[in-house]
């Protein structure tokens, strides 16, 4: 599968030891049976943890270092990089010290989240608790833009109510009220997490570098693959044959010094800055740090829609607490501490003291007239003046 030649190329040549582990794929990488003592779920991730202690115990006969562990993945390989470096649950003895993820997806349709391996949370929720280890993260502008598949990407984003978001975003795309551009569902699915993963990592104070391939002649997902591993083979142009050079030192500066070089500027939350992947020979085009990547879309999701879903969030517990208050068939919402109790009970004390009162007037008077009729004396007046 893999071109010796061009590995050694890349890689050997700079003194970097590449490890390329094998592991279950398909129905037997993430199997899921409810009963784990059947079949444990994520197989295919026990067999990448027993390569990484393969690994650990073993590099020092190949020239590696043990201590300075880099894991780096595309697609789904990215994927599984980014499971691994945000789970609370895995052993942090691993002695990984830098993590690079391209294209990667946010999940494996959910099999992946679940445990012993990984908290079973929302994508969103498992970003929260990022392992301290320096980041570099990217992928294409164009991903799958030729591939206009349906995916649901308010549950894949992780929103609490994904019905709602996935409604508004739905209706959005028709009366034109959200320009996607070109992206498509699928990209949206990759560049969407990407953002997401970084901002996690430097709100953590964890150093993340951001970078988008935006040469356009073999921008879809995979293509820039070609130039760190030599497969999905293509004919480089005059642009291309410098790009291929630019991906090869990014990589490798950062295994080697934990800094991609080359101008490249850790990102920040506020201005999301990157690292432009572009090379023109005719415009004297060449990469550069660039600020807002992916603004459009990344708007839209990280802070329409965010702020969206907390709404729809605060109207259901608003109108939950409403319910609760008013509905005569909940006794749970019977509570002294209610205004309308206060009210109630204020005006019950009132009507006891009134109908007290005018009792015990009457009670007084009749006692009065007894009184006055066993005494015997001067009833007639006496009556007159007290009825």
């Amino acid at each position: 599968m893999f071109d010796d030649d061009f590995i050694f190329d890349t890689f050997v040549s700079k003194d970097v030891v590449l490890v390329i582990p094998g592991f279950r794929l398909g129905i037997f990488s993430h199997f899921v049976v409810e009963d784990q003592s059947i079949a444990p779920t994520n197989v295919a991730f026990y067999d990448i943890l027993k390569a990484l202690e393969f690994v650990k115990s073993e590099i020092y006969n190949f020239g590696g270092d043990k201590l300075k562990m880099t894991i780096l993945g595309h697609s789904y390989g990215g994927t599984i990089t980014a499971m691994l470096t945000f789970s609370t649950r895995l052993n942090y003895d691993l002695r990984i010290q830098r993590q690079i993820e391209d294209a990667g997806y946010p999940n494996y349709g959910r099999a992946v989240l679940r445990e012993p391996l990984f908290q079973n949370v929302k994508v969103s929720e498992f970003m929260n608790s990022p392992k301290k280890i320096p980041i570099l993260t990217g992928c294409t502008n164009l991903e799958f833009d030729h591939e206009p598949e349906y995916i649901p990407l308010a549950s894949v984003f992780g929103f609490e109510n994904e019905k709602e978001c996935e409604e508004k975003y739905r209706n959005d795309l028709k009366t034109g009220r959200f320009d996607r551009g070109n992206h498509t569902d699928k990209t949206q699915a990759i560049v969407i997490p990407t953002k997401m993963r970084v901002d996690k990592n430097l709100e953590n104070g964890i150093p993340a570098y951001l970078y988008e391939y935006t040469y356009p002649k073999h921008g879809k997902h995979g293509n820039d693959l070609y130039y760190l591993m030599g497969i999905h083979p293509f004919e480089e142009d005059e642009n291309e044959i410098h790009l291929k050079q630019i991906y090869r030192n990014m990589i490798i500066n950062f295994v080697k010094n934990g800094n991609p070089g080359d101008g490249f500027e850790i990102s920040d939350i506020e201005k999301s800055k990157y690292y432009n992947v572009y090379w023109n020979e005719t415009s004297g085009e060449r990469p550069k740090m660039k600020e807002e990547f992916e603004k459009m879309i990344n708007d839209y999701w990280l802070k329409e829609m965010m702020e969206y879903d907390r709404n729809i969030t605060q109207m259901k517990q608003n109108k939950s607490i409403r319910e609760m208050r008013y509905s005569p068939l909940n006794v749970d919402s019977y509570s002294p501490y209610q205004p309308s109790y206060i009210v109630s009970s204020f005006l019950l004390l009132l009507l006891v003291f009134f109908a007290g009162y005018f009792i015990g007037k009457c009670y007084i008077r009749n006692d009065r007239v007894l009184y006055l009729r066993l005494d015997g004396n001067n009833y007639e007046n006496f009556k007159n003046q007290i009825l």
